[in-house]
Order: C-alpha cells, then sequence, then structure tokens
C-alpha cells in the first residue's frame, strides 16, 4: 500500500479533469465523487508514469496495459483486510488490470492499494446497496 499526499496541485488538477466528465453511466454516485475519482487516476498515472487516457473502458495506459482505476472514499487508513471491489456493471469494461485506491474523505491522503489483471479476477458477486459487485478476495 502506497500513501500519497494529496496537495494543492492535484486538486486542482483533479477539479479542472472532473469538470469535464459529467455524469458517467452507471455512477453509484451520480457524479458527485467525479473529483475523488479523478485524484484517484492522477495519483496512480503519477505514481507509475502511465499516460492519461480516459475512455468508458480505462483511464490510463502504462506500456501498452490499459488500466482502470478504481477509487473509493473511506473515513481512516484502510486495513490490509478491506476487500477492493469493481461494480459489476465495470467488468464489461475492455480494459487488461483494476488499480485500488482508497481517498479520505477530507481529501487530505490517498492510498494505492494494489491492482490486479481482469483476467486473474476472481469473480464473487454480492448484493451491496443493492447494487452487484465484484469482490476482490486477497
Amino acid at each position: 500500500m502506497i500513501e500519497i499526499p494529496i496537495n494543492d496541485d492535484y486538486m486542482n488538477r483533479a477539479r479542472e479533469k472532473a469538470s469535464t466528465v459529467g455524469i458517467l453511466q452507471g455512477s453509484i454516485t451520480g457524479g458527485t465523487s467525479n473529483v475523488v475519482g479523478a485524484i484517484g487516476e492522477l495519483v496512480v498515472a503519477d505514481s507509475i508514469n502511465a499516460k492519461q487516457i480516459n475512455t468508458y473502458d480505462y483511464d490510463l495506459v502504462k506500456d501498452g496495459m490499459r488500466i482502470d482505476v478504481k477509487t473509493k472514499r473511506c473515513n481512516s487508513k484502510p486495513q490490509p483486510h478491506y476487500d477492493c471491489s469493481v461494480a459489476l456493471h465495470g467488468t464489461k469494461q475492455d480494459c487488461d488490470a483494476y488499480v485500488f485506491v482508497r481517498i479520505l474523505t477530507d481529501l487530505t491522503k490517498a492510498w494505492i492499494l494494489g491492482g490486479i489483471s481482469k483476467h486473474n479476477i476472481l469473480i464473487i458477486t454480492t448484493a451491496i446497496h443493492s447494487k452487484p459487485t465484484v469482490t476482490i478476495y486477497r
């Protein structure tokens, strides 16, 4: 797990990026979390030196690998037993891998939790807030 402080540069870039996105199809929050998602994409892109692409299917490209970043808010530092998950409709995206990020609700810190290739996902469907999800068990 990599901890990254969220500075003014991240916030300014994330706000700019989020203002161009609108409400994404399947958005659980109706577009209100666009800044949070943008921060997740930015910290991953900067950390692995990936190119930001931002298609419906993936967010970043690194050495030809198409990466979709999945970001969630949290109230405290993530613990090792926390799950990383993808909404079931997200598994239809044409990407090669997922990278998981958690961000404090006060937007002061982010954590890159890890990633997994889409091919290697163990799919277990559960219902969370009546939304089917795919949970990645480590």
